[in-house]
């Protein structure tokens, strides 16, 4: 059947990849997918915390999966190119309450991979009709000594909301730390704000 109901909850997750034997050293945190190109249902991924280090890594890669909970995670990735969380193919998802922490440097070239989501240091990835994601009340910290980091990257896909997150991507805050590419529809981007600097 393609309705599965499946929780990925308070599991510890370290990964250290440092070198590759064919190609890049890849992490992935978590994975949710179906293969043979059906699709998974009604996931609930919460609780867990990810500590990753490779050359490339993917914190939580959301792939062909409808109506999805992402729910209070702690995501540490450090690598050349560092994704805290992906949506791919994947509507109706809902991520709240997380902390995605990525450090990267793309200005260390990286061989092609046969990844459907492009490595790239950024905090959200959505892409590929993930619509109707609702992202908020997240803590997103990107930097790139290549300063290329995105806190959210929206491609593809509409009907997206980017509510009242706390968001960082090398010197961006806030809103203006949210990339969406053109002639997408319904994209809402409100209330974020940057990290409260303590003195």
């Amino acid at each position: 059947s393609n309705y599965r109901i499946t929780q990925l909850k308070n599991r510890l997750i370290y990964e250290n990849h440092l070198t590759g034997t064919y190609n890049e050293a890849l992490a992935f945190g978590i994975i949710t997918t179906s293969m043979g190109g059906s699709e998974s249902r009604n996931m609930t991924v919460a609780g867990n915390i990810m500590n990753l280090n490779a050359t490339i890594v993917y914190g939580m890669e959301i792939y062909t999966t409808y109506d999805t909970i992402i729910d209070k995670n702690l995501v540490n990735a450090i690598g050349n190119y560092s994704m805290g969380m992906s949506l791919a193919h994947s509507p109706n998802s809902i991520v709240t309450n997380n902390v995605f922490n990525t450090t990267g440097n793309s200005n260390i070239p990286i061989n092609p991979i046969v990844e459907e989501i492009a490595p790239a240091n950024t905090g959200i990835q959505i892409q590929q009709n993930s619509t109707n994601a609702y992202i908020a009340n997240n803590i997103v910290i990107t930097t790139d000594a290549g300063n290329n980091a995105k806190a959210v990257n929206i491609e593809t896909t509409n009907n997206v909301a980017i509510i009242n997150n706390t968001l960082f991507a090398n010197g961006k805050t806030g809103d203006d730390a949210v990339n969406a590419s053109s002639n997408l529809i319904n994209i809402t981007v409100n209330d974020n704000h940057g990290p409260i600097t303590k003195y």
